[in-house]
């Protein structure tokens, strides 16, 4: 029986530890949950970004993970003297520079999207209670039968009117909150302002650093607090996994 890779965890050199009986393999293997953390991630058939593609996976999809690209990198050994300067310049110019302008725009883009949000509750909140306090006031104001029909005509639009904006209103309000609370702007602000300094510093020391040993230390603080943003994002995707179920 033939499998489909798009549909099957197969491959020429691994498969789907519960594929034993349906594929042959040289090894297997059990497999860990993940969740697709961007727009749009190609499969391949094989390792390699030239590798045909057999399907798409997209943002928040569900996977299994059966192999890594760490897993098959050889180790890091230690840079000689006259290569930690080069090293230290493209780390600091193509990883940590890159970073920490990409965290300054989030914070500056969702701080706008928080304050946006903010301002339109803002404004929503005392509109509904002028809307419902004026509404109050034409129920309690009934024109007599002598008077005119404009002004009849007026009392029965602005009443209604008044209604239609006491009951949509709040309906509004707790849609912008819930947007604000979804896309968790102030997070997502606070996180980006707290990476920055950190990586700024970072760059800092980094750019001093003469010998290796210095160099080769600052760079495993560079992984770790990468680490802690990805690990921050995991948090976050479980987070929402269990909300939604």
């Amino acid at each position: 029986m033939s499998l489909d890779p798009r549909l099957n965890a197969i491959r020429g050199d691994l498969a789907d530890n519960a594929l034993r009986a349906k594929f042959a393999a040289p090894r297997y293997i059990e497999g860990r949950p993940a969740r697709v953390a961007v727009g749009l991630t190609p499969v391949h058939h094989a390792p390699g970004p030239v590798a045909p593609i057999d399907t798409f996976y997209h943002f928040g999809e569900a996977v299994r993970v059966f192999d890594e690209i760490w897993d098959r990198l050889p180790p890091l050994t230690r840079c000689r003297q006259e290569e930690c300067p080069i090293l230290n310049a493209y780390v600091r110019e193509a990883w940590i520079d890159d970073q920490v302008k990409f965290h300054n725009h989030k914070k500056e883009r969702e701080g706008q999207a928080r304050e946006r949000l903010a301002r339109a509750g803002a404004i929503v909140l005392p509109v509904t209670i002028a809307a419902s306090v004026l509404h109050l006031f034409t129920a309690l104001w009934n024109p007599a039968a002598a008077t005119s029909h404009w002004i009849a005509l007026l009392h029965e639009s602005l009443d209604r009117g008044f209604a239609f904006i006491a009951l949509l209103f709040p309906a509004i309000a707790a849609s912008l909150a819930g947007m604000e609370a979804q896309r968790e702007h102030l997070r997502l602000e606070k996180r980006s302002a707290n990476m920055a300094p950190q990586l700024e510093q970072l760059n800092r020391q980094m750019a001093s650093a003469t010998d290796p040993e210095r160099f080769e230390s600052l760079l495993q603080q560079a992984d770790e607090i990468m680490l802690r943003e990805t690990q921050d994002w995991l948090m976050l995707m479980r987070y929402v996994e269990i909300k939604a179920s």
